[in-house]
C-alpha cells in the first residue's frame, strides 16, 4: 500500500483529525497529510511572479469567480514540498468535508492537483439524492470505486420508480429566499405562478423545458454560452414553445425584475414562459420534448424518465454525453431531437445510472441501496465523516 492522501478543510486553522479517524483512513493509505495554517509559516514569497499561478486566479475571474492569489501561492508551496518529497507516488487530493457549493480551497486545490499531477476527488452529494460520491473533478463527474454498491435489477427497477415519484416532493419542500418578507413573497409568487402557469397551461402543446440554476458558481463553472444568443437560436428553429422553470430558491422577482430593467427580450416574445413551484411537476418534465441543461441536478435526474438532453454548457456538468439522449450544441446539430428514444438508448442511460448508484453510499455512509420512496423524500440527517472515510477508502 503506497497511497498517500492530502486532506484539507475550509477551516484549516483548527483542521485535524481525531485518532479513530486517522486509524479508519490508515486502512486504505500509507500516508496521511493534514493541509492547515502550520503550513503558512513556512511561506514567505515578497511577490507574486508567476505567470503559471497567476493565470489561475485571471482564468477564473474571467468567468466571474474570485481567487484569493496570496491562498493559491500558499497552497502552491504546500503542494510543491510534497511531491518534491514524494516522486512517482500515487498520491490523492480531497476536502475533508462536504458542501453544497464549490467553495475556493476547492478551485485552488483541483488545479494545482493538475500541475503536480496529484489525484483530485471531492466527496459530494450525488443528482439522485441521498446518494453521495466521489467527484473525480469540480465537473462533478463520479470517480470509479474498487468498493462497490451491489443491487438487483429488480432493486433498481423499484428505485427508479419511487424516485420518479418523489421528485415532485422536492419542489415542494424548498424554501422561499429568505431576503424577503416571507408574506410578500409567497403573495407575490403565488400571483405571478397564476399567471404564468395560466398562460403555460392554456397555450403549451409543445415545449421544450429550460432549469435554471440558482447556484453561480456552477453556472460560471458550466461557460454556458450566452443564454440570449441560444434563445434566439431555439425560437428561429422550433416553433413550439421554450418553457423557463425556476430553481424552487431562486428569488424571481429579483429575477425578473432584473431582466425587464435590462428589456430582455424574453418578455417581448410570445413563445416563452416562465414557472416556479409548479404543480405536477412530473408531468410537466415527463411532456416536454427535450431538456437543456446547464448544471441544474433537477436536469440530469431526467435521465430517469428517459427525457432527451440538450447540454447548453461547454463543460458537462453532472452528466456525459449518452448516445443521441444527450447531445452538446457545439455540433450545431438538431437532427437528434426528430429521433424517438430507442430501447438501447434506454440501456445506455440505465448503464450511467446503475455505475453511479454502485459507486456511492447513503447518507449513513453505507455500501447498501435503499429503494423505498421514503429515503429520497426527506433530508436524514448525514454521517457526514462516515460518508467521506468509507468513499475515500472504496478507491
Amino acid at each position: 500500500m503506497k497511497q498517500k492522501i492530502i486532506l484539507f478543510h475550509f477551516n484549516e486553522k483548527n483542521f485535524s483529525l481525531k485518532e479513530k479517524e486517522i486509524k479508519e483512513l490508515k486502512k486504505n493509505y500509507f500516508k496521511i497529510i493534514l493541509y492547515n495554517n502550520h503550513h503558512h509559516a513556512k511561506f514567505n514569497y515578497n511577490e507574486y511572479n508567476s505567470k503559471k499561478l497567476n493565470k489561475i486566479k485571471d482564468d477564473y475571474k474571467e468567468i466571474k469567480i474570485n481567487l484569493n492569489l496570496k491562498k493559491i501561492y500558499e497552497i502552491n508551496h504546500f503542494l510543491k514540498d510534497i511531491k518534491l518529497k514524494n516522486k512517482n507516488k500515487k498520491i490523492y487530493i480531497s476536502p475533508y468535508f462536504i458542501s453544497n457549493t464549490i467553495l475556493e480551497e476547492e478551485f485552488i486545490f483541483y488545479e494545482l492537483s493538475k500541475v503536480y499531477k496529484m489525484q483530485f476527488v471531492r466527496p459530494e452529494l450525488s443528482f439522485i439524492k441521498n446518494r453521495y460520491l466521489l467527484a473525480k473533478n469540480i465537473f462533478k463527474h463520479h470517480y470509479t470505486l474498487k468498493r462497490k454498491t451491489i443491487f438487483s435489477k429488480k432493486e433498481f427497477d423499484t428505485l427508479k420508480i419511487n424516485y420518479i415519484a418523489s421528485m415532485e416532493t422536492f419542489n415542494k419542500n424548498e424554501i422561499n429566499p429568505k431576503n424577503l418578507n416571507s408574506y410578500i413573497y409567497r403573495t407575490l409568487i403565488n400571483f405571478l405562478n397564476f399567471l404564468l402557469n395560466s398562460r403555460f397551461n392554456k397555450n403549451s402543446k409543445k415545449y421544450a423545458l429550460i432549469v435554471l440554476n440558482n447556484n453561480k458558481n456552477l453556472n460560471s463553472l458550466s461557460k454556458s454560452m450566452n443564454l440570449q444568443r441560444y434563445v434566439q437560436r431555439f425560437l428561429n428553429k422550433f416553433n413550439y414553445e421554450l418553457v423557463f422553470l425556476f430553481h424552487p430558491r431562486t428569488n424571481v422577482i429579483k429575477y425578473l425584475f432584473k431582466e425587464i430593467k435590462n428589456k430582455n427580450f424574453f418578455f417581448k416574445r410570445n413563445q416563452t414562459s416562465f414557472l416556479q413551484n409548479p404543480i405536477n411537476l412530473i408531468n410537466i418534465v415527463r411532456n416536454s420534448e427535450f431538456i437543456i441543461h446547464q448544471s441544474s441536478s433537477l436536469s440530469a435526474q431526467t435521465l430517469f424518465l428517459n427525457k432527451k438532453i440538450l447540454i447548453l454548457g461547454k463543460n458537462e456538468i453532472y452528466i456525459k454525453n449518452i448516445n443521441n439522449i444527450v447531445l452538446n450544441i457545439r455540433q450545431n446539430n438538431f437532427n437528434f431531437l426528430k429521433k424517438n428514444i430507442k430501447k438501447n438508448d434506454i440501456l445506455k442511460i440505465d448503464k450511467y445510472l446503475i455505475s453511479l448508484l454502485s459507486n456511492s453510499v447513503n447518507y449513513k455512509g453505507e455500501f447498501n441501496l435503499y429503494t423505498k420512496k421514503l429515503f429520497y423524500i426527506f433530508n436524514e440527517k448525514r454521517n457526514e465523516k462516515k460518508i467521506i472515510q468509507n468513499l475515500l477508502n472504496g478507491i
